[in-house]
């Protein structure tokens, strides 16, 4: 049985954390200023001179396939000190490196926390202009297998028209996305910048292929608070493949017969992470079902009880589709599931019914902000 559709298939993720906030930090390292505040992680205090890190020094990444992360910060009590009259500084690194160790190694003020950190590649957060001449915009920064510096000399790209302020006090998410040699960086879901880059050989990574990630920061003569509110990353397998107008093809567990595919539910996210809940909200009555998302089975000969699953989902591309097979009818048939997709702050609802043969199914249809 088959759906016919355009969809993209998308890398299978590996490796992967999320730090949804700092409440539980374990499997990162804090260094320099950096301390943890209630659920966040701040870099340095509003204070002259500081420097700080945050580490993910649970294991070293894969990047041989790429990989996408997500982080959320901050950036306010922007202050001087008697040597300046702008007020607000240096900004926040997102850094790559593959040494030992980077404690300590890193400058203050405007080398930003990374700069004298060897065999690095750094997507800095700028907001003092050095000799930049710019107080508000991302780089991406490296000098190879030598010590990183904050300056043009190493700059391999750099966006200095933002959409935001990256100081005025608000919580700020960034997305940057390595694939195929390419690096796509994301500021609030508006693409800031777009650049061919093999991380590979810009830097000696080990086995070419692994590599520590983390966070610095730094204040000089003029500061700002500087916080991380949550983190998450997730390296990829394989190279993406995209597919038009190929049919996926729904392969069913040996307990089943061939099945047809019905169904009109269309459901329209702007999330690529979704929530389902399922749950039987009529009586409970012995239904089992199993649920197929894209060719995946995500739930096998599971009894549907008025407690509601939950599962979690990264959706794959524009189209994606969530079929219901029945393996029973229960003692009231036919097999009817409650689904609900959280997106976000919105919850879509809906039924899902199905006999012994048809499958009822749902397109979820993700729409990129």
């Amino acid at each position: 049985m088959a759906i016919l559709c355009l969809y993209t298939t998308y890398i299978t993720a590996q490796y992967r954390f999320d730090y949804k906030n700092f409440a539980k930090s374990q499997g990162i390292t804090l260094e320099g200023n950096a301390y943890k505040d209630n659920k966040n992680i701040v870099l340095t205090n509003s204070e002259l001179s500081q420097r700080g890190g945050l580490w993910h020094t649970q294991q070293k990444v894969n990047i041989k396939h790429g990989f996408k992360t997500e982080f959320t910060f901050r950036i306010h009590k922007n202050d001087i000190s008697w040597e300046t009259n702008v007020a607000g500084a240096d900004g926040i690194a997102f850094v790559f490196h593959n040494n030992s160790t980077a404690v300590d190694q890193g400058l203050v003020g405007g080398g930003i926390g990374y700069e004298g950190i060897k065999n690095s590649v750094a997507v800095e957060l700028d907001t003092w202009a050095n000799d930049d001449e710019n107080d508000n915009h991302i780089a991406i920064q490296s000098k190879g297998a030598d010590q990183n510096v904050a300056t043009i000399g190493a700059t391999l790209v750099r966006n200095a028209i933002l959409p935001v302020v990256l100081k005025d006090g608000k919580v700020h998410k960034v997305n940057i996305e390595y694939k195929d040699k390419k690096m796509l960086i994301f500021l609030n879901g508006n693409k800031v910048i777009d650049k061919e880059i093999d991380l590979a050989t810009t830097i000696n990574l080990e086995n070419n292929e692994k590599m520590w990630i983390g966070f610095t920061s730094s204040t000089g003569a003029a500061f700002s608070q500087h916080e991380i509110h949550s983190w998450s990353f997730e390296e990829y397998l394989e190279k993406p493949v995209v597919v038009e107008n190929k049919p996926i093809v729904i392969e069913k567990p040996k307990t089943l017969e061939d099945r047809t595919i019905v169904g009109k539910n269309k459901i329209k996210v702007k999330s690529r992470k979704i929530t389902l809940e399922v749950w039987d909200q009529g009586l409970e009555d012995g239904d089992i079902i199993s649920l197929n998302y894209n060719n995946k089975w995500i739930l096998e000969n599971f009894t549907i009880k008025k407690r509601k699953k939950i599962i979690e989902i990264d959706l794959e591309g524009k189209n994606n589709y969530l079929i219901l097979h029945a393996i029973n009818l229960g003692s009231s048939p036919p097999n009817t599931v409650a689904i609900a997709i959280k997106d976000g702050k919105k919850t879509h609802k809906t039924f899902l019914n199905s006999n012994m043969k048809a499958s009822d199914s749902i397109e979820i249809m993700y729409e990129e902000k």
